[in-house]
């Protein structure tokens, strides 16, 4: 998969950020974890907590935790990973 991306993604986190984008944008809320899998057409919830966690690293999305529905894309995020 080739992307415009500045920041380095794999093709499975480029994934997971344009769903949360295109869900975010289409519903005016972000989707729960679930959601995410099963939109991504994945059997698990393991595969997006997991790759949350690297796209926060990464400070593509933010997150609040504890609490379920708050992954934002920053302005990187919303930008597809350019910085």
């Amino acid at each position: 998969m080739k992307t415009n991306l500045k920041i380095p993604c794999s093709p499975l986190q480029v994934k997971l950020l344009r769903f949360i984008k295109a869900y975010t944008a289409k519903h005016r809320y972000a989707p729960s974890v679930q959601e995410m899998a099963d939109g991504c057409g994945w059997k698990s919830k393991s595969a997006p907590a997991r790759i949350l966690n690297q796209l926060v690293d990464l400070k593509l999305i933010t997150r609040s935790s504890g609490r379920m529905r708050t992954v934002a894309l920053t302005k990187a995020g919303e930008a597809g990973g350019k910085p």
